[in-house]
């Protein structure tokens, strides 16, 4: 039993840097594209918290299933935002701007998606369960919840 709740920790260890690397090749390229259009990129991290949309989360200890919850309510914040700013790139014909926020965006609900997932009931909550008990009682075939943005 053991060694299944590992490999459980070591799957989201993966899809958690997944997440890191591809967040950070997202700055990179919407930097590149502010310095080609000849701004500078906002680069101090009390600027950045200070223009963020994004709720900072307070100091303390929280769940995988709140710290995964919360990273996807900032996922699909970002997701909306960026919608936003292609509609706005394309009024103003920026369509190099719309090109690579449309890249992101497609990254980013790729990975939306995944948190979600990991967060549905047939994974960490009763996908753990199963493993513990060894009713091997899986979800199965269930459709998703008609509220979900992410259907």
């Amino acid at each position: 039993m053991a060694n299944r709740r590992c490999r459980v920790f070591i799957s989201l260890h993966h899809l958690l840097d997944e997440h890191i690397y591809k967040t950070q090749k997202h700055i990179d390229m919407i930097g590149e594209r502010v310095a080609r259009l000849g701004m500078v990129p906002t680069a101090h991290h009390v600027t950045q918290h200070e223009l963020s949309y994004i709720k900072h989360e307070v100091e303390g200890r929280y769940t995988m299933r709140d710290f995964l919850r919360n990273d996807l309510e900032h996922e699909l914040k970002m997701q909306e935002m960026m919608r936003k700013q292609i509609a706005r790139a394309h009024e103003l014909q920026d369509f190099g701007t719309v090109q690579v926020l449309e890249e992101v965006l497609l990254d980013r609900e790729d990975l939306g998606y995944h948190l979600y997932s990991v967060l549905d009931d047939d994974t960490l909550t009763r996908g753990m369960y199963h493993l513990l008990n060894q009713n091997y009682d899986r979800a199965g075939d269930r459709t998703m919840q008609p509220n979900t943005k992410l259907q």
